[in-house]
């Protein structure tokens, strides 16, 4: 069973004075210690896929203390529901990204998880199944009534 326990300190430290101070809209930890950054993106800002990749890395590098060993870095899962297209190449309304080996599609750095969730996609999926009922409706009406 996996729980979130939820951070009331959604930002990430800064490393320096002249770092950039990022801001998550939600910071989690689950039951088994993976971390979640869950991200609303209401508008397609300019360069947001690195924006989504600094939250994730900044994350997961925050994990750690000076002089703490990376053997206990935990899995962190970017989720970014998102209010337009950011993936031109894909029909699916979700995508959930990984860090993978080109020619064999190996899954490498399973530390790596980013689904995004776009909206406009869904709820064009959404209109089309509202037509696709409203036909079977129509064809049921119409064979029943004989």
């Amino acid at each position: 069973m996996l729980v979130l326990y939820y951070s009331t300190h959604p930002y990430n430290q800064k490393d320096f004075k002249e770092a950039r101070l990022s801001i998550l809209d939600i910071k989690a930890e689950g039951s088994n210690g993976k971390k979640f950054n869950i991200e609303i993106q209401i508008t397609d800002a300019a360069d947001y896929d690195k924006c989504a990749l600094y939250y994730w890395a900044k994350l997961y590098a925050d994990q750690l203390k000076v002089s703490e060993n990376v053997s206990k870095l935990e899995k962190v899962i970017g989720i970014h529901i998102l209010n337009f297209t950011s993936t031109l190449e894909s029909q699916k309304y979700h995508n959930a990204f990984h860090i993978t080996e080109k020619e064999t599609g190996l899954h490498y750095f399973k530390e790596l998880e980013l689904h995004t969730i776009e909206l406009k996609k869904f709820t064009d999926q959404l209109k089309e199944f509202e037509d696709i009922g409203s036909k079977i409706k129509t064809a049921l009406d119409l064979w029943t009534a004989f």
